[in-house]
């Protein structure tokens, strides 16, 4: 199966997975693709989605082309944080016997009106 990729000035059919190996700016859209990228069309995206996430998931970038335009990139998406475990500062924090006790005078005659 062959894809239509327009790359610089022309149109070129180039086999599927073909690399976009020069710097360009895509007019439609503003992206501009510096690295190198593999480029598969609507029909190729749809019919092998889960091969192309498996390739994502390692870390590569997708282009998909309608037309010879680039319309949409798969990207791998940043891990999700885990989850924050509360605690871990016992015993590392103490406080002094006078921490609720009133502050003195000359500390609260400026915040008084």
């Amino acid at each position: 199966m062959e894809c239509d990729v327009a790359v610089g000035a022309g149109a070129a059919t180039e086999p599927a997975g073909f690399r976009v190996q020069n710097s360009e700016v895509d007019q439609t859209t503003g992206l501009v693709y510096d690295e190198i990228m593999d480029s598969v069309n609507v029909q190729e995206a749809k019919t092998h989605l889960s091969r192309l996430l498996t390739r994502v998931t390692a870390g590569e970038e997708i282009v998909i082309s309608r037309h010879g335009r680039p319309v949409a990139r798969l990207v791998p998406v940043d891990p999700v944080p885990s989850r924050r475990v509360s605690g871990g500062w016992e015993n590392s924090i103490h406080m002094d016997g006078s921490f609720d006790d009133e502050l003195p005078q000359e500390w609260m005659a400026p915040l008084e009106p």
